[in-house]
Formats: C-alpha cells, structure tokens, sequence
C-alpha cells in the first residue's frame, strides 16, 4: 500500500522489485486491496515483449481524511481524499473550557453532512505532540487536559487519529517534494519551524525540534509556553504593537498595513521584525545548513521590495548561501501535510473497520 501511494501506477513485477517480496508472495494481499477497493487495474503497461503487464494503482479518492486545524481560536474541520479535493467544511468557535467536546462536536457535525465516512481524523496543532499522539505543549487548547486528548477523539470517533504539529504539516505540505534538506519558518499566530532532512521531519529526542519561538531575544523575557521570541514578534504581538501606536488594523491586514504606513515608529516596528524573523531563519542555516529554506504564514503576504529586505538580512547572517523562498500552498499546505502524514501510515487504512468498495462512490444529495 505504502509503495503504490508513494509511486503511483506499477506492475506486480516493478512493485515485487520495489518492495522485495516475490510476486507469489503478494497475490493474496493484491486481491485482498483489489477486493475491498483501494486498488484498481488500470489497464496495461507499454510491451517490452512477452506478456502485456497488468497496471495496478491506488484509488486515492477511496480514502478521505478528516482534517482540522485550529485558526485564531476556530476549528476549521475538512473532509477530503487523497487527491485534496474537498468534500465538506465547516468552522465554528473552539470552546477552551472544553476543548475536547468542542473538537468532537465539530468533526460529529461534519461527519453528518458527508456521503462517505471518513477513514482518519489529522488534528493540526501548534505544539509539542508525542508518536502516540500526546500532546506536552499546546497553549492554544488553554488549561485542558491535553495529554488524554488523543484517546479521547479515538474513543469518541472510532476512527484512527493522528495529532501532529501544525508547522511540521505545512512543512510536509510545502517541502515534501524538494530535493535536499529544507527548512521552514512559519510566522502566525506563533513563530515555529520544521526541518526536513530527505523529506522526513527532523522531530528531535522529544519531539520538541522546530520550537523556535523559544530562541532568546535581547529584548525578551522568558514567559512559561510562550517563547521569547514569539512573545515579541508574533503577528498578534506585533498586531497589538501597531495598535499601539495609533495604527488602525486587524491581524489579517497587519503587514499590509505596516508597508504603507508613513509612520515612523510603525516602519521601525516591521523593521525590528524583519531582523527577528532573519535571525530565526539564520538560526536553521547556521545549525542544520539546509538547501532551501521557505518562509510562510503571514511572510508570503510582504510585498516585493520587503521580501527583498527579508532575504537580504537572512543571507547576511548566515555563513554560506541558502535558496530562500516563500510558501506557495497558503491553507491549502496543512491538507497537502495530512495526506502526506497519512502516506506514511497505510496500516492505519488496513485496520478500517469499513473498507471503501471497488464500484463507484455514492452520490450525495
């Protein structure tokens, strides 16, 4: 399954090559995945001589996935498959006296307005999430209990859940398919990074690796689950600032706002995080000396000349030269890092109590 998700179509002799079991050994299985639907022939590879070669791939749009992120204090929960084509969506406030039952609410209403169920739950968020899916540090989730929240949607849902970190996702979403290693650095709602090293997150000893919204910060000081760093420069650190001094705007405008103000202090306040931004992206260089490093968040929304000032003081600091560029998939990263997140665990398919069928999907109202 992994490698017919991975490669797209092949003959049972390329993927008895690519797997290393013999083709006998994987005609049970093969019938099995043709069976219950998430395998199709899809006719016949080009003739090198002797007998054609029976095309088998994966359907990925059997498979859907429910997908939710958390988005200035919103659930934002999304059906889709493998193909990211969306089938529903909706968005409703996160309830931080309860954030569990809010989540399991938001994805049970979801669910009752789909066609096809879904086969996985990819919960998104900013923190430090566990393998198993235990959360050690999540401030957007308030004082809840967040170490028993992932068996408490699996108990509620039924389904397989998995919980990762949010800018790992986009990582996933906006790198997976670089050559070289990649770094990524996203400014929102807080700073964080993710590092890929031969398109693997890099998670670190505790899973904690990519928390640079902790780096020290000369003005800063240490305040418990925020870092440094994200304390000062955060789009609603900096939102709050600009409010501050006299500017009119919204976190969603911020930079926009920042760009054309005739403001002194307010071009001295994008200035000093400019400089911020560059050393957190120049900390990655320095440490991990990736290939590329891509900036995202709000960071795709500065202009051409700021983006220039951006790459400038990031290449200044840094010993060598890096590619640096900016996001490209906006939201549309976080599904694409699901899906990918969910490639690399077929098994969770395997263990689907209802398996999609091979005919075609139903038809909703």
């Amino acid at each position: 399954m992994s490698t017919l998700l991975t490669c797209g179509a092949l003959s049972r002799t390329e993927l008895a090559e690519i797997t290393g079991y013999s083709q006998s050994s994987m005609t049970t299985p093969i019938k099995t995945l043709l069976g219950n639907g998430y395998v199709q022939e899809i006719g016949q590879a080009n003739s090198t001589g002797g007998r054609p070669r029976t095309l088998l791939q994966f359907r990925r749009s059997a498979v859907r996935l429910t997908v939710i992120g958390i988005q200035s204090g919103d659930i934002v929960v999304r059906q889709v498959d493998l193909d990211q084509q969306i089938y529903a969506q909706i968005r409703r406030p996160l309830d931080l006296g309860d954030p569990g039952q809010s989540l399991i609410a938001a994805i049970e209403t979801l669910h009752s307005v789909t066609t096809e169920p879904s086969r996985c739950v990819v919960l998104s968020l900013p923190g430090v999430v566990s393998e198993e899916g235990y959360i050690a540090l999540a401030p957007e989730l308030g004082d809840a209990d967040q170490a028993t929240l992932a068996e408490r949607l699996r108990s509620a849902l039924r389904i397989a859940v998995i919980i990762e970190n949010d800018v790992n996702l986009v990582a996933l979403g906006e790198c997976g398919r670089f050559d070289g290693d990649a770094a990524l650095i996203y400014v929102g709602g807080g700073i964080g990074g993710a590092l890929l090293v031969d398109g693997k997150i890099h998670v670190g000893a505790t899973r904690s690796a990519g928390e640079i919204g902790f780096l020290p910060w000369r003005s800063s000081k240490l305040s418990g689950e925020v870092g440094q760093l994200e304390s000062e420069f955060s789009i609603p650190r900096l939102t709050r600032g600009a409010r501050e001094l006299g500017i009119d705007t919204e976190e969603h405008r911020l930079l926009e706002d920042l760009m054309t103000s005739e403001n002194d202090a307010a071009k001295g306040l994008l200035s000093g995080a400019l400089d911020a931004w560059a050393y957190a992206s120049a900390v990655y260089v320095c440490v991990a000396n990736p290939h590329t490093v891509v900036l995202a968040g709000a960071l795709p929304r500065l202009d051409k000349p700021h983006r220039s000032k951006l790459k400038s003081r990031i290449r200044r600091l840094c010993p060598s030269d890096v590619d640096i560029r900016f996001a490209q998939h906006g939201e549309d990263a976080l599904v694409r890092g699901a899906i990918s997140c969910m490639e690399t665990r077929p098994q969770l398919l395997l263990e689907a109590s209802d398996p999609p069928h091979s005919e075609s999907p139903k038809s909703g109202p």
